[in-house]
């Protein structure tokens, strides 16, 4: 009998040995649970463990979202405990009445309503927003609608863009940043921070309402378009200017002889040449056969621009420099950058730079061509001019 026991309590110390050495065996992650179907319901004591992706109608959540949820619903009622990221994006209305532990974005077709508690960051895209007394946003809060009616608690920065009215009802701890077309603060709306704002008025505060920090408009960066592109112009014709130059030194000399002579004539010259080679190109583009020779028209007037524009550039610098300076060929290619300087500096002249700047081309256009049909004329056959009677002595 006590071997019995004996061999009873080996097989049961091997077992726990056993059981001990033997490496723990891990559970897997369960993957994202994936939902299809018309409506996602969660009632208040109902949970979902793991990271959901639903594509549907409606959703209404009540209970416990453990993991990240991501979703598309034409309707959505968030009223659960959220412990992870909420993605929504939702076609029609959206409430939120929930607690989230996380971030929530929301990117919705209709009316956005809150009342709830985000300890996270918000960002909300809506056709119009509203939060309640109740909501609070313990992180920084991004809000785009087409109204805004905002009470609560906000914690962080606020940023809110509205095309109509921003109404502020609560508390913000932080900034605050607002473009809209009116902005007014009611009684007993507070921002601790500052408040910057880019409306067409500054911002209305009621009695009771107040600013802590500053109270200052947003000086939005206006992109200087123009000048970009003049820059940009100056560059280009520039380093072709000096280039044709150097190539075509005895066409520029001639051209410039025709503007310096006829300038007003150069300018109708310019804008006949111009009009007739639209003119073809439109013609010969509307024929399929004819595409190449509309090409070819294109090309003349682009290259009789870009010469043109040489040649004026170098009789504006011709006005600033003295000959002695313009008669070197270091002096002919600063002329080149001064005169295209001063050109483009004239497209940033008010109202007045664009019709500056359409002279300039159609003068140098008018020079180009009256010089090359000139000179076309003289290689063909017309007869030299006569010199002048040799004067005898008396």
């Amino acid at each position: 009998m006590r071997a019995l026991h004996g061999i009873v309590a080996a097989l049961l110390l091997s077992m726990s040995t056993q059981a001990q050495t033997e490496p723990a065996v891990e559970t897997p992650t369960p993957p994202p649970r994936a939902i299809n179907s018309t409506t996602l319901e969660l009632a208040p004591r109902e949970e979902l463990a793991d990271e959901t992706w639903a594509l549907m109608r409606e959703v209404s959540i009540q209970g416990t979202v453990r993991k990240d949820l991501f979703f598309q619903a034409a309707k959505a009622d968030l009223s659960g405990t959220f412990k992870g990221d909420v993605w929504a994006a939702v076609a029609g209305p959206f409430t939120f009445t929930g607690r989230a532990e996380d971030d929530v974005r929301v990117f919705a077709s209709g009316p956005a309503q809150m009342n709830g508690r985000i300890d996270g960051n918000l960002l909300l895209r809506a056709e119009s927003a509203q939060t309640d007394t109740n909501t609070v946003v313990t992180g920084a809060a991004s809000i785009i609608a087409g109204a805004l009616v905002l009470d609560g608690l906000f914690e962080g920065r606020l940023e809110a863009t509205t095309s109509g009215a921003f109404t502020l009802k609560g508390e913000v701890q932080g900034d605050v940043a607002v473009t809209a077309g009116e902005i007014t603060l009611m009684p007993g709306a507070v921002i601790h921070g500052d408040l910057s704002y880019d409306a067409p008025a500054p911002p209305v505060l009621s009695p009771g309402a107040r600013v802590e920090g500053e109270i200052r408009q947003q000086t939005q960066p206006t992109i200087p378009y123009t000048a970009i592109l003049a820059m940009l112009l100056f560059i280009s014709h520039s380093g072709f200017g000096l280039m044709a130059l150097a190539l075509l030194p005895r066409f520029f000399a001639g051209a410039l002889a025709v503007l310096a002579h006829t300038r007003a004539g150069s300018l109708f010259n310019g804008g006949v040449a111009a009009v007739v080679l639209m003119f073809l190109t439109a013609l010969f583009f509307s024929s399929s056969l004819a595409a190449v020779l509309a090409l070819v028209c294109v090309a003349v007037l682009v290259v009789a621009d870009a010469c043109g524009l040489v040649v004026v550039a170098l009789t504006l610098a011709g006005l600033l420099l003295p000959p002695r300076v313009t008669a070197r060929p270091a002096g002919r290619a600063l002329a080149v950058v001064l005169g295209m300087a001063v050109i483009h500096l004239a497209l940033l002249v008010p109202g007045a730079g664009p019709f500056l700047l359409l002279a300039a081309h159609l003068a140098g256009i008018g020079a180009v061509v009256v010089y090359t049909v000139g000179t076309q004329r003289v290689r063909r056959g017309a007869p030299p001019p006569m010199p002048p009677p040799a004067v005898t002595a008396a």
